[in-house]
This record gives structure tokens, sequence and C-alpha cells, in this order.
């Protein structure tokens, strides 16, 4: 791909993205930056697509915004000092797209995908019928939702908790991975 003219393979990153995410729904750019913002132990998840300059492929994942910030210290050689801790989040927090190029292995290594599309989609089939209220509901520190990763295999916990935070996204909603418990949380 690499005689591939640069407006081609942008034009096939669009076409893609919309068949990864074929619901159309993006994170809120409030949301968004507040996860960005949320330096607590308690990170906040991210919606974004991770495209890999070198291989020239894509994916569309659910984050949590310290593995993201953490892959641009990575990419663009930040120190991770006060002044590059900024830095790195004003690269994220102007990308309005949540698209974001790597072509480093250690920056492309700090995002990992833990579910498949599969994973995905049975989780939103389980979530489909909820409303907002089900999903604050099931997903507070005693809800039952949390079921759906719990008791599984380290991989399938991984899986199934990230896919789920995806699918809150999805809906509208803004999920993070408590510091303790690994299980999500929801902002208010």
């Amino acid at each position: 791909m690499s005689n591939v003219p640069r407006a081609v393979w942008l034009l096939t990153l669009v076409a893609v993205s919309a068949v990864a995410n074929p619901s159309g729904v993006v994170q809120s750019q409030t949301s968004f930056e507040a996860a960005v913002e949320n330096a607590s132990t308690a990170p906040s998840y991210v919606s974004i697509t991770v495209v890999d300059d070198g291989l020239k492929t894509q994916r569309s994942t659910c984050t949590t915004a310290n593995l993201l910030l953490g892959a641009i210290h990575r990419e663009y050689g930040i120190d991770y000092d006060a002044k590059g801790v900024a830095a790195a989040k004003r690269i994220a927090l102007t990308n309005q797209s949540h698209v974001f190029h790597f072509s480093k292995a250690e920056a492309l290594k700090n995002i990992p995908s833990y579910f498949t599309v599969d994973d995905l989609r049975s989780v939103r089939s389980k979530l489909a019928s909820l409303t907002v209220e089900q999903l604050r509901d099931g997903f507070s520190t005693s809800g039952n939702l949390h079921s759906i990763y719990r008791g599984q295999s380290w991989e399938r916990h991984r899986a199934y908790r990230d896919a789920a935070a995806c699918v809150l996204i999805e809906r509208g909603l803004s999920p993070g991975l408590g510091d303790v418990s690994d299980q999500l949380w929801l902002a208010p």
C-alpha cells in the first residue's frame, strides 16, 4: 500500500471506520475530554480508532484514556514530567476525530485490544434491551450487570469488560475502570 496516494488511504480509513462502528455512534467530545482529563487511579474509557501507519491497518477499540496517553508519550518521545503530560493531553484533546496514527511498536502495544467483533456483538446483544437507567443501575457498585465479565477467565474478563465499555459509550454513557475492583463504573 506504500504506492497508494494518501487521499485514497484516508478515504479507505473512513470507509473501514464505518464498518467497524456500524451504529455510527461516536463518543461525545465532552465525554472524551473528561476521560482524557481524568488523572485518577480509576481511569475513564475512550472510544478511538488506532491506525498502524507501518502496516496500513486500523482498528476501532475502547481503552482507558491513560493507555492512549501512554501511547502518545511513546509515539512522540514525550517525557512524563508535567510539561510532557500536558503535551500528550493536548495532542489527544485536539484530535476531534479520535483517530490516532502510530508508527512505533511500543506505542501500538500500549493500546491492547482484548475483545473481538464477536465479543462486542455478544455484549451488545445482552445490553440492547436495557434502558440507560437500567444500565446505570446494573453497573452500579453492587449492580448485576458486572456478571457479563466476572467469573470468567482473565482473558474473557478483560474482553467482555472492555466490550461492555464500548457498548456503554455507544449508548451515550461515560464508563471508567475501578482501580481496585477492576469493574466498570459510570460517570454521572
